[in-house]
């Protein structure tokens, strides 16, 4: 077959399995019709008409945080009846909104261009199909695989392109589902301010009505109770191949952007490896900080609005890069009889950060502890310094070792 004419098939099959909504065409009209249906959807300057899918009363809501808590924040969380345990998952956050177009997710990004809260309806429009009795309806969740061990790697490939690409691959590797946890807002009635225990209620609702759609593509995040139904939780954590558990305090109200050690805990698996420092990276010359100094506000540094963090930033010569620090560790482990690069790690206090700078020469070459949710890809996820193991031989630090590596959890 000549090869335009297989993309011209191609091209024809997403055309049909798509109308110009960006909404599912399961009935797979004909390419003629395709310019009539058009003609019941509002036309867009842009190349996607995503700004005519949009309605203007879009909501701009930043989630709700977990905090990182103390051990003893933990444990007394888990052994109180006052707080349940759902599971975490290793997904994408999206707040999703029902209007009379059907469902928006938004993120918690905010667009470089519009200042608003981005959009990525347009990527899943098997999520977005409009359920009239949900109008009005925020739910709070995760966009992930639909396997429980599925990474955000995973997720990426598909939220972080444009809408035709994330479609064919959808049709390949499969759909994502969105696993949902909380109710912001039930058929327009503004229930942020109720407790948790009351917003899972509302939430049952709006899931029931979705249920009712044929839709499977929504599944309810569960939550248990009691001591030992959240220890079990955890331990199921491993079996599934998941990030950890989020603690829930019953009476927690909603808070938009923001965190509370009061209210939501994470407890994710924190793993150590040794590994061998195999070099060294310099910083980046310039850093955005909250909390500028005197020295540097006197140079007018360029501010922002950082909506994640609720605040403003500045642009500030790197403090690292300006006392010619190393800005990260490069890292290695054995495969065999080579050495392969499995990344970088920083975290490490600014005295050990002095200390390798000056000594670059004497430290490379030698084995580190690092902590890690996970090993991935060739990769270590959120990787940090502990300490240095002046009693390890680099030998053995191998590939096999960081394999199997058990969890625990903090």
């Amino acid at each position: 077959m000549d090869f335009r004419l297989g993309q011209k098939k191609i091209k024809e099959k997403r055309m049909r399995q798509i109308l110009p909504n960006g909404m599912p065409n399961p009935k797979g009209e004909p390419l003629a019709n395709i310019e009539n249906i058009a003609k019941q959807f509002p036309k867009s300057s842009s190349k996607t008409n995503m700004e005519a899918y949009m309605s203007k009363d879009i909501k701009q809501i930043l989630p709700m945080l977990a905090s990182n808590g103390k051990p003893s924040q933990i444990e007394a969380a888990l052994e109180s009846d006052d707080w349940v345990a759902e599971f975490k998952f290793d997904g994408f956050r999206y707040v999703a909104q029902w209007d009379s177009k059907g469902a928006h997710f938004t993120s918690r990004k905010t667009s470089v261009k519009t200042g608003k809260q981005v959009d990525k309806s347009e990527n899943i429009p098997h999520l977005t199909r409009r359920i009239k009795s949900l109008d009005g309806t925020i739910l709070d969740g995760e966009i992930t695989v639909l396997d429980d061990s599925g990474n955000s790697n995973s997720v990426s490939r598909i939220m972080g392109c444009d809408p035709e690409k994330a479609i064919a691959r959808q049709e390949e590797e499969g759909y994502v589902i969105y696993r949902v946890w909380d109710c912001i807002c039930f058929k327009g009635l503004d229930i942020e301010k109720l407790p948790y225990r009351k917003r899972r209620k509302y939430l049952v609702k709006a899931l029931t009505l979705i249920e009712l759609h044929n839709s499977k593509m929504y599944q309810y995040v569960q939550k248990s109770k009691s001591y030992l139904d959240k220890k079990a939780l955890l331990k199921k954590v491993d079996e599934k191949g998941l990030e950890g558990i989020i603690l829930k305090n019953r009476d927690s109200e909603y808070m938009q952007g923001k965190r509370s050690p009061h209210m939501w805990l994470k407890v994710k698996k924190i793993q150590t490896y040794d590994v061998v420092i195999t070099g060294f990276e310099a910083p980046d010359k310039y850093s955005w900080v909250k909390h500028p100094s005197a020295k540097q506000i006197k140079s007018k540094p360029e501010m922002k609005w950082n909506r994640e963090r609720g605040c403003h930033v500045y642009k500030v010569l790197n403090r690292f890069y300006e006392k010619k620090w190393i800005g990260a560790i490069a890292i290695g482990v054995y495969r065999g009889k080579k050495m392969i690069d499995v990344g970088t790690v920083s975290g490490m206090t600014d005295k050990i950060r002095e200390q390798l700078s000056k000594n670059q020469a004497k430290f490379t070459d030698t084995a580190l502890e690092i902590k890690a949710q996970e090993f991935q890809d060739n990769g270590f996820r959120h990787g940090r310094f502990v300490k240095f193991r002046d009693d390890k031989n680099i030998k053995d630090c191998t590939w096999d070792n960081i394999q199997t590596v058990k969890p625990t959890y903090k």
